[in-house]
């Protein structure tokens, strides 16, 4: 995938960078909304959307999101299976290799 293309693996036995979550920067800079949230994250869809999303996902208004099933199978399933849990309601929508969702709950 040359220099564009990076996945990056947990390594809890020697991993020394530290992660920051989206619940702790909502709470660090008092935000109680997202309004468009943005991500391409090289296959990292799974962990971020796995666990720990209940908080801060039905607070998100808008998400354009792009998929790495072809890095690492079921990284679009981890992600709508988050999103049905967290949103009643929500629209769909597709621009190139963008996803994007908008949380009708919160339009």
């Amino acid at each position: 995938m040359g220099k564009w293309g990076i996945v990056v693996e947990e390594d809890e036995a020697n991993g020394t960078i530290p992660a920051i979550s989206i619940r702790s920067l909502m709470e660090k800079y008092k935000v109680d909304y997202i309004d468009v949230l943005k991500m391409d994250i090289e296959a990292s869809e799974k962990q971020v959307f796995k666990d720990n999303y209940q908080e801060w996902l039905p607070k998100v208004k808008t998400i354009v999101i792009e998929f790495h099933d072809f890095m690492v199978p079921n990284c679009s399933r981890v992600f709508f299976e988050a999103v049905n849990y967290s949103f009643k309601n929500y629209e769909l929508k597709s621009k190139g290799e963008n996803i994007i969702i908008v949380n009708k709950d919160l339009t």
